[in-house]
């Protein structure tokens, strides 16, 4: 449904227009991982990457999201690598945070305005140098998967699929919906 390959910009090369915008500062682009051309880089202190994907999600029951990560492992608390929804308070979002507060597991988190957080958890904090991420909601199952580099971390029941989310408004990557929450630190890609 969207393709972010962050070659210099912010283009959705899967053909779908649904390019992303640099929100806050300018992010920067480094060398992503080895034969993946470059990668956005965040700096946790006030740049980040609006995606105008609200249609997607809304559409979605089933849903896979995937990226490389390179996170830093520095910075404030609950950063995320994206967070896909319409507001804090009861509004609904869907949101992987690389390490909970400042050294916690990975965590993905989904709910809808009426259904609470549904959540799934690692081992361990994201390590740092690059790694695939992907989380995986089944509709069918009712199910949702989180991966690193492959390898099922955690996978749990939801009662809330992305579609329950509507169109989402504020969908980001490197930023919460939350403004207490500390902005990404690292490099994301693909």
């Amino acid at each position: 449904a969207a393709q972010y390959s962050f070659e210099n910009d912010y283009t959705d090369s899967s053909g779908h227009g649904l390019s992303g915008t640099p929100a806050g500062g300018v992010p920067s682009f480094v060398n992503g991982l080895a034969g993946n051309g470059s990668a956005v880089s965040l700096n946790g202190v006030d740049d980040y990457v609006e995606l105008p994907i609200g249609g997607v999600v809304a559409s979605a029951d089933s849903i896979t999201i995937a990226c490389w990560a390179d996170f830093s492992n520095e910075g404030g608390a609950w950063q995320r690598v994206w967070d896909f929804g319409s507001g804090q308070d009861a509004n609904p979002y869907m949101f992987l945070c690389p390490r909970v507060n400042t050294a916690g597991p990975i965590r993905f988190a989904i709910r809808s305005a009426t259904v609470g957080e549904q959540i799934i958890e690692s081992p361990s904090t994201l390590a740092s140098d690059w790694q695939h991420v992907a989380v995986v909601i089944d509709g069918q199952t009712m199910t949702m998967t989180l991966y690193v580099n492959g390898s099922v971390v955690a996978e749990g029941s939801t009662q809330v699929l992305a579609s329950d989310l509507g169109n989402t408004t504020q969908n980001y990557v490197g930023a919460s919906q939350y403004a207490a929450d500390a902005l990404y630190q690292g490099s994301v890609d693909e």
